[in-house]
Parts: C-alpha cells; sequence; structure tokens
C-alpha cells in the first residue's frame, strides 16, 4: 500500500485541490486511489485537536489535522487514523491513500514530523511512501503568506518577516492552533529533506501544479485519462478558494489585530481618518521597499 503525502507549501492552491478530490471522492476510489475524509469529531479527533479549532464543516478535507496531533504528540490518535485509512483503502480495492495537509511543510524544518510520519506509516501497513511539495515564487509567496496572516490575528509587517526569511531562510508563526513554519529556501532545504527520509520526495513548481487544474500533475499518475478530463472540466466552474484580499484590507486588519480591535465597518467609519492614515503610512513603507525585497529574494532563493 502507497501513502502519498502532499504537503503544500501553503498559498499554493493546496485549498482548491484538497476541495477538488473531496469533490470527486469516488471517481478517485474507482481508480484505486483512496482521499479520506473523516468527521469534525472528538472520536476522530480527540479533546486536544478538536476544541482547537470551531469546525465549519462536518468532515475534512484538508489533512493538516494530522501535523497538528503530531505536533501536539497525540501519537496514538495518529496512528488509528492511519491504520483506518490502510484497511478503508484495502476494503476498497484502492492501491493508494493520498492525503493533503499544507501544514506538513513543517517536515522540510522540523525532522521530528517526517520521522514520526513515516513510522507510524509503516507500522501501519504502508509500504512506499512519497512527500510532494509545491514550490512557488518566494517574493509572490511572502505577499500571499503576508496576507494570510492578516486573517489569523497575527501582528507583522511586510520588512520584518522578510528580513527574517532572508536571514534563516523560513518564518515562524505560532497561535492556539500550531506553530506553522513558511520555507522559502525550498530546494535547499528540500534536498536535505530527501536525504534524510527513508521514502520518496517530489517538488514541483506551482506553475506546474496549476496545468490543467491544481494538482492535475499528481493525480494523472494515478488516474485514468478519462477520470483526469472528468475533473478538468469540472474545475473550470470552480470557484476560487481564499482569494488574498486587497492591500488596504491586509493593512486595515493588521492595525486592528494590533489594537486588539474587531475588523469591522462600524469601527472603520468611526475612525476613519485616523485609520487610512496609518494604512496609507504602511502602504507607502511598503511601497518604498518591495523591489529590493523583490530582487533579493530572488537571489537568495535561486529564481
Amino acid at each position: 500500500m502507497k501513502l502519498i503525502i502532499h504537503s503544500g507549501t501553503h498559498k499554493t492552491a493546496t485549498t482548491t485541490f484538497q476541495y477538488l478530490c473531496g469533490k470527486n471522492i469516488d471517481l478517485l476510489k474507482n481508480n484505486g486511489l483512496y482521499y479520506p475524509i473523516v468527521q469534525s469529531s472528538k472520536e476522530y479527533l480527540g479533546d486536544i485537536i478538536y476544541n482547537k479549532i470551531n469546525f465549519s464543516s462536518k468532515s475534512l478535507d484538508n489533512h493538516s489535522y494530522l501535523a497538528w496531533m503530531i505536533q501536539s504528540r497525540q501519537l496514538e490518535l495518529v496512528t488509528s487514523l492511519f491504520k483506518r485509512f490502510s484497511i478503508d483503502a484495502k476494503k476498497l480495492r484502492c492501491r493508494s491513500v493520498l492525503l493533503s495537509g499544507e501544514d506538513f511543510e513543517n517536515a522540510l524544518i522540523d525532522s521530528s514530523m517526517h520521522e514520526i510520519t513515516e513510522l507510524i506509516a509503516k507500522d501501519s501497513g504502508f509500504t512506499c511512501i512519497e512527500w510532494v511539495f509545491v514550490r512557488r515564487n518566494p517574493y509572490d509567496y511572502l505577499l500571499s503568506l503576508y496576507s494570510e496572516l492578516a486573517t489569523q490575528g497575527f501582528c507583522f509587517n511586510l520588512n520584518e518577516i522578510y528580513e527574517y526569511i532572508l536571514n534563516y531562510g523560513y518564518f515562524k508563526a505560532s497561535n492556539k492552533f500550531y506553530d506553522w513554519i513558511f520555507v522559502f529556501a525550498l530546494k535547499e532545504r528540500f534536498d536535505l529533506f530527501s536525504k534524510k527520509i527513508t521514502g520518496l520526495s517530489r517538488l514541483v513548481s506551482f506553475e506546474d501544479f496549476l496545468k490543467g487544474f491544481p494538482g492535475k500533475l499528481l493525480l494523472e499518475n494515478y488516474l485514468n485519462t478519462e477520470t483526469v478530463m472528468k475533473i478538468q472540466e469540472d474545475s473550470i466552474l470552480l470557484p476560487k478558494q481564499r482569494v488574498s484580499k486587497p492591500k488596504e484590507n491586509v493593512e486595515y486588519l493588521y492595525i486592528c489585530n494590533f489594537l486588539d480591535s474587531e475588523a469591522n465597518q462600524e469601527n472603520y467609519n468611526s475612525n476613519k481618518d485616523i485609520i487610512d492614515a496609518l494604512i496609507n503610512f504602511r502602504l507607502d513603507k511598503i511601497k518604498s521597499i518591495e523591489e529590493n525585497i523583490k530582487i533579493n529574494l530572488s537571489k537568495k532563493f535561486d529564481i
């Protein structure tokens, strides 16, 4: 039994890919590829993971909760789920299990993440493990990540994130959900990662990952041509997932995060002149450094 772990990275159409896999789960099964979806309940996730987030969905098509479990050392739950995935796949006569969770990006830096994952996977009946990572242009990744972090309650400015990345090759952010690691020195870290793991590894460009539809490059190795074409046709009408906000909105969120204030229209209208001045100040600062950031990231990370 083969296990494929699509590990992001973040902001590389992972949400869209997960949606497509969940929506077409039966088509995948019919081609011998099992994409497991569990119920968002304490029975499957345990108290610690379940209580970390207020689930808006009754089922989970994103497997990042497994990375959360590993980081919080809820290893009995991970083992139980991996064994369940393996057994269910055999019952369905599937040859491979596909997991997708961008929070497995941590494994490129945190060796314990991939060591524990591979050990549990092998004990659960998986004989072959393949890790798949998607590499995005570092400047585009930074801007998209900067926008996303604002929605998660963080308080950063673009320059401090950039300087940290330039010094360390990655950026860390932590909240009640998880300790995230966003990797920019991806080629270097991937090469080191590939030498340490016991399984296979694959690094693809963001552009190649998007061709046809997000993840076609990965799925076409396991699905017949007819199935791939059907998913591609369905994906044409697919709404965009988690689109980055306008830059003014992003800065307003960061200001509200700093002030511990709710980012709503009422608060904005009540303090419009002050807020607009702060937004423009932050945007002017970004404009003055963005070209240097773009050049230096490209040089540093060989794009």
